[in-house]
């Protein structure tokens, strides 16, 4: 299943649920619920905040930094003028249990002095 996350979408409070919701669906990733959203979370918010906002962890060292850095990821995603992040989750079940891959991509010019397209695969 492969999904994309465009500006509009990205700019909600939580787009990760409903996608979630899809694969859990499925009865054979039922049990693995938890995990997946911890794996994509985890991949969506660093596509986003270090693929398209290009902000930096670094921030976050600090209760102070912690804040701003929150600051800045609301400020960037708000200008954010080209971008999407692409997520693709396959499960292929195989004899004895199955396997799951999970992917984020993005590309963008992710604020008005980016020049160049970014991608970056997770």
């Amino acid at each position: 299943m492969t999904l994309e996350l465009k500006i509009d979408a990205l700019r909600q409070a939580a787009p990760l649920p409903p996608v979630l919701q899809l694969v859990t669906e499925l009865q054979a990733l039922n049990e693995h619920r938890e995990r997946i959203y911890l794996i994509v979370a985890e991949l969506f918010n660093n596509a986003l905040e270090h693929g398209l906002l290009r902000l930096d962890s670094a921030l976050k060292d600090s209760p102070q930094g912690f804040a701003e850095y929150y600051r800045l990821r609301e400020q960037a995603l708000a200008v954010l003028a080209e971008g999407w992040i692409e997520i693709e989750l396959a499960h292929v079940p195989r004899q004895g249990g199955g396997g799951s891959r999970y992917r984020c991509a993005t590309a963008a010019r992710a604020l008005p002095d980016r020049h160049s397209p970014v991608r970056l695969a997770l």
